[in-house]
């Protein structure tokens, strides 16, 4: 019943809102000014000729994943495209410096159903690959219903998304039903799809998990190290409002043991680095990456409210703070700073991660701190002793380069489905 309000309000009642909706984020800079047709369903880009293989992920975590396994089936299957389709500015970004040969990106359409209909009698994929729980329901029930075969890879619910779509059991079950395949990251996951309706459901680990480490410039590396020298340093990564003023409390209380200390920030959203300077310039002497600056001998704060630069701060500093976590965000990738030796600090909002948590913790591989204060603690005790970094980075990395036949199993699984397209090419 639900279900079928939900298509009725999106068949033709919703376009004005939804129109209306874009234009408030374009002010805001939330959608691209030249691209933001595709969110109706507009395509910019013409489609090439032979099969193509539609990867749908929700943001830049998600999008990210999906880039080996592309590489992998370009290898494999020569003959096939690949259509990447996100839904923020931010992945769009990143995803275009680090797209593989054959493969292009598009904005997903919004779930209004004709805008949906337009985007697929455009694009006539072979194959439908969406990442984790991304469900919306005119994109599935309408790609269904054009007879395309419709996977979820990286199945996962958040704690908090299975227990509300508990209550909304009869909303989902239709949906799950569609795809034709849900390969889950644990057998927990694999079984909360399946009481909830999925059909097919089999278990292969983390796909994040094989992923490349962060790609980053030299020159840029070269330039910090000579800048920073050997003054005490730690990041603070992927943080968001709120957090920045835990970040700069831990500061000062560090500081009292590491008078030299530079503290840098790198936050999730970089559109937010007015207001995070803000914040901060009342009590710091704070530089900004974002205007070409770099920190000096009396910088205090060094905030990178750049994109795509994640993977160069991994690589300059050890000792990394993870956010989204001292706030109900609900954490965000360890796997990437892991890959790259880092000392893996975070909050204990990592809801969304649990499973992956978990298995960091059981390594001593990462180390939960509650607030500002027990940040500060540990930071300051990793800064005296280099052992210690040195044995939660090892750990750090070997669980999470022990996953990494991950990709291969994927491919296994998904070949029947890829080896059916090549016989139509």
């Amino acid at each position: 019943m639900l279900l079928s309000v939900y298509r009725f309000l999106t068949s033709y009642l919703v376009e004005a809102l939804l129109k209306l909706h874009v234009r408030r984020r374009l002010k805001k800079g939330k959608e691209d000014s030249v691209r933001y047709l595709e969110r109706y369903g507009i395509a910019t880009i013409k489609r090439p000729p032979g099969p193509l293989i539609w990867f749908h992920a929700a943001s830049v975590g998600e999008s990210l994943s999906i880039l080996s396994l592309i590489e992998l089936l370009n290898k494999l299957y020569p003959t096939l495209y690949f259509l990447i389709t996100t839904s923020t500015v931010s992945s769009a970004k990143l995803i275009a410096q680090r797209l593989p040969k054959k493969a292009f990106h598009q904005f997903s359409p919004l779930d209004a159903k004709r805008w949906v209909q337009r985007f697929l009698t455009h694009w006539k994929p072979s194959l439908a690959l969406w990442i984790e729980s991304e469900l919306w329901p005119n994109l599935i029930l309408e790609t269904t219903a054009q007879k395309i075969n419709l996977i979820l890879l990286n199945a996962r619910l958040s704690d908090r998304s299975y227990q509300r779509w508990l209550w909304l059991k009869s909303f989902i079950k239709p949906l799950l039903k569609c795809f034709a395949l849900c390969i889950s990251p644990s057998p927990e996951q694999a079984s909360r799809l399946k009481f909830l309706g999925a059909s097919n459901v089999t278990t292969i680990g983390n796909l994040k998990f094989s992923a490349k480490p962060l790609s980053y410039r030299k020159n840029d590396l070269k330039v910090l190290q000579t800048k920073i020298k050997d003054r005490p340093v730690w990041l603070a990564a992927s943080t968001h409002p709120s957090e920045e003023i835990f970040i700069a409390e831990a500061h000062s209380f560090i500081r009292q043991s590491y008078p030299e200390l530079l503290t840098i920030i790198l936050p999730r959203h970089p559109e937010r680095g007015n207001e995070i300077i803000e914040t901060l310039n009342k009590k710091f002497k704070v530089a900004r990456r974002s205007i070409g600056e770099l920190p000096s001998n009396d910088t205090d704060i060094y905030l990178c409210d750049t994109l795509g630069e994640t993977g160069l701060f991994y690589r300059l500093i050890t000792i990394v703070f993870v956010g989204g976590s001292l706030v109900p965000i609900g954490g965000h990738n360890l796997i990437e700073p892991a890959l790259l030796n880092s000392v893996i600090l975070h909050g204990p909002h990592t809801h969304k991660s649990r499973e992956l948590v978990t298995l960091f913790q059981t390594h001593q591989a990462s180390i939960e701190i509650q607030n500002a204060l027990q940040l500060a603690a540990k930071v300051t005790e990793l800064l005296k002793n280099p052992p210690l970094c040195q044995k939660f980075s090892e750990a750090a990395f070997e669980v999470a380069s022990a996953q990494n036949k991950t990709l291969e199993q994927v491919i296994t699984v998904l070949s029947p489905y890829l080896d059916e397209i090549g016989k139509q090419s």
